[in-house]
């Protein structure tokens, strides 16, 4: 099977290559951009097919040629290879109902679109508590800019809706962030699987921890009623990024939400 690491590693070279490319090289940049979300729907795909039809164990991939707590690991199971492949698809489709309009706007937004896809992937192939932040800081960039692919006769509405997505998303990574700064204090560990194992959540300052992070993924999800900035991002923004913000965004973040819950253990 071929590495699940490979969904970001190429996710984020084409995002580089396309940065590279010139404005006039739109069509190519555009076939890139379909390799590229082809490519880790296809990984997506065939790592699901080897759980459901192989039987096969999850695996963990680690980084850096060190395991944690030293280096990053990212797990790849059944749910994972379902929901990244939801993820990729999403992302594949969108691109092509997007062609007219990422043709219009250059390779830049191209790229853009990419990272959104790959950073998605990211929150739920990841194990580690602070590159679960990265990831969402990426979805986060990413989104503001993708809220911009709005019909041309309503950038003023997209741009409102964008900014009150940027506030709202930097709130949820204040909180992120102080949960996970309290967690490494409390665990002297960052590996989710770490903390689960620590008890930490029954350690003084654990639970203020754990509630900051939860509170800040469950804002993220977006839930009634507090949930009027999303909706003008689904009403202003391009329908096919609204599939992306709505669907995909969605199933990455309540999965997290699933390994924070891991982490604050039964009770």
């Amino acid at each position: 099977m071929v590495s699940a690491l490979y969904i970001i590693a190429v996710a984020m070279a084409a995002a580089f290559f396309l940065g590279l490319l010139k404005d006039d090289k739109r069509g190519l940049a555009f076939i890139v951009t379909l390799a590229t979300l082809a490519f880790m729907s296809w990984v997506s795909a065939g790592w699901l097919w080897a759980f459901v039809a192989n039987a096969a164990q999850p695996v963990e991939i680690f980084t850096a040629g060190a395991q944690p707590p030293f280096a990053i690991n990212l797990r790849m199971g059944l749910a994972e290879a379902a929901l990244t492949l939801l993820i990729n698809l999403t992302g594949l489709l969108s691109a092509i109902y997007l062609k007219d309009t990422l043709l219009r706007l250059g390779h830049r937004a191209m790229a853009v679109l990419i990272i959104a896809t790959m950073a998605l992937c990211g929150i739920i192939l990841t194990r580690d508590i602070f590159n679960l932040f990265v990831f969402f800081e990426l979805t986060a960039i990413a989104t503001g800019g993708l809220i911009l692919l709005a019909d041309e006769n309503d950038n003023a509405r997209a741009l409102s809706a964008g900014f009150k997505y940027l506030i709202v998303s930097q709130v949820i990574s204040v909180f992120l962030l102080l949960g996970i700064l309290f967690a490494y204090h409390v665990t002297g560990t960052l590996n989710i699987d770490g903390m689960n194992g620590t008890q930490w959540a029954l350690l003084n300052g654990g639970a203020i921890a754990f509630f900051m992070m939860f509170i800040a993924v469950i804002a993220e999800l977006k839930p009634f009623p507090a949930n009027g900035w999303a909706l003008d991002i689904y009403e202003s923004a391009h329908p096919a990024f609204s599939a992306i913000f709505s669907a995909a965004s969605s199933a990455a973040t309540i999965f997290a939400l699933d390994k924070l819950l891991l982490v604050g253990g039964a009770d």
